[in-house]
Formats: C-alpha cells, sequence, structure tokens
C-alpha cells in the first residue's frame, strides 16, 4: 500500500485499476479496492470498475456486490442499476436482475436497452405477458429494431398468438430482409 504512494489521489487510483482490468489481473484489482477502501470506498467508479473486473472474470455475484456499493453510493444511475441486473441475470437470480431493471427505468424510463433487458428477464422467468408489454414499450419508440420485433414475434408464438406473430416478423423483415434468424423464424411460425 505504502509503496503505490497513492496518497488519496483518486483519479491515480482509478488509472491504476484501469490498468489491472485491461489486463485482466482481476484478484489484483479486487484486493487493491479491499486495501484501499477507507480511502476510496465512497467513490462510485471505483466500485463500477471493480464490478467490470469482475463481471468480464465470470464472477456475476460477486459483481453484483460490487454494483451494489457503487448504486448505493448513486441510486440515480440507470447504467449502474442496469450493470448489476446484467451480472445478476448472468449469476441466475432472475428475481433480483428484474428489480434492477426496473430501477434503471425508474432512472430513465425511455432507455429502450433498459426495457429490452426487462423483457429478457421476464421471458426467463415465464412471464410472456410482461415481457410483450416491456417490448411494446421499445416498439412503440422510434428507436426500435430487428431484435425487438422478432423477440416478440416469438412470445407471440408462445402465448398462441400466430397471427398477431406474423405481423412482427413482417415488421423485422422489412428492417433487415437478409436477416437468417428472421426467415427461420417466419419458417418456424408458418
Amino acid at each position: 500500500r505504502e509503496a503505490l504512494n497513492i496518497r488519496g489521489d483518486v483519479r491515480l487510483f482509478i488509472s491504476i485499476i484501469t490498468e489491472l482490468l485491461r489486463q485482466r489481473r482481476v484478484q489484483d484489482l479486487r484486493h487493491l479496492v479491499d486495501d484501499f477502501d477507507d480511502v476510496f470506498g465512497r467513490s462510485t467508479l471505483v466500485w463500477r470498475l471493480r464490478g467490470n473486473a469482475e463481471y468480464v472474470a465470470g464472477m456475476y455475484e460477486e459483481a453484483a456486490t460490487s454494483y451494489e456499493r457503487a448504486v448505493e453510493l448513486s441510486p440515480n444511475e440507470g447504467d449502474i442499476w442496469h450493470s448489476k441486473g446484467l451480472a445478476e441475470e448472468a449469476a441466475k437470480m432472475y428475481g433480483e436482475a428484474e428489480d434492477s431493471f426496473g430501477r434503471a427505468l425508474l432512472v430513465d424510463l425511455d432507455n429502450t436497452e433498459y426495457w429490452i433487458s426487462k423483457a429478457v428477464i421476464q421471458e426467463k422467468r415465464g412471464n410472456f405477458r410482461g415481457a410483450i408489454a416491456s417490448l411494446n414499450k421499445v416498439i412503440s419508440s422510434s428507436d426500435n429494431g430487428v431484435f425487438p420485433l422478432t423477440m416478440k414475434a416469438r412470445l407471440l408464438v408462445r402465448c398462441g398468438r400466430v397471427r398477431e406473430s406474423i405481423y412482427f416478423l413482417d415488421q423485422a423483415q422489412r428492417i433487415d430482409p437478409n436477416n437468417l434468424g428472421i426467415m427461420r423464424l417466419s419458417k418456424d411460425v408458418f
């Protein structure tokens, strides 16, 4: 600790942990953050970077815990809630992930990525109607793409609403007519 000669310089500390993250030295990064918790433990960015490192290393529960520390410090940052939800989803903590995505949406209701993440987790939890409702928020915005349209079509088929699914597959094919995934899904529906 003394050898680093950081002395409360948060920028220097962040540059060091960023370099450790770049080098994929996750355990070193974790130990460094723990060692300097008394000095830099109030930095949201420090906890986000630690969470990012843990996530990349496949340490999803640990990443969720680090993101939890970050959201405690900055509860109005939707991206942190979203990162926490992604880590919880990867750890198969689906209820917690849905809650985190919901919190992200409370911060930024117009973020299509948050709505898509919520729809994906709702589908994993078997809540197809909820997933369709979440996708409707994305599809009604001007920022929709092929993925929410095809996902909604697939969910509609699972709910027995085949005719409706054809409409959304058609919309997706208009956006990306050469997409083989859409063609395969269309073949399965028909």
